[in-house]
C-alpha cells in the first residue's frame, strides 16, 4: 500500500482485513495480491 504521506507499507492479508477501515483512511493506493496465493506453479508458467 502507498500512504498518502508518500511511504509504503506491506501487510499480510489477515492484518489487512483486521485493520481495513483504518488503513483505507491513510492509504492512497492498495494493491491486493491475495489471489496469487492460490495460483499453481503451472498458472505462472507464462510469466517466466
Amino acid at each position: 500500500m502507498l500512504l498518502n504521506s508518500g511511504g509504503e507499507l506491506l501487510f499480510c492479508a489477515h492484518h489487512m482485513r483486521k485493520h481495513d477501515d483504518s488503513i483505507r483512511k491513510i492509504a492512497s493506493d492498495i494493491q491486493d495480491e491475495t489471489s496469487k496465493l492460490t495460483e499453481s506453479k503451472n498458472d505462472n508458467a507464462d510469466e517466466r
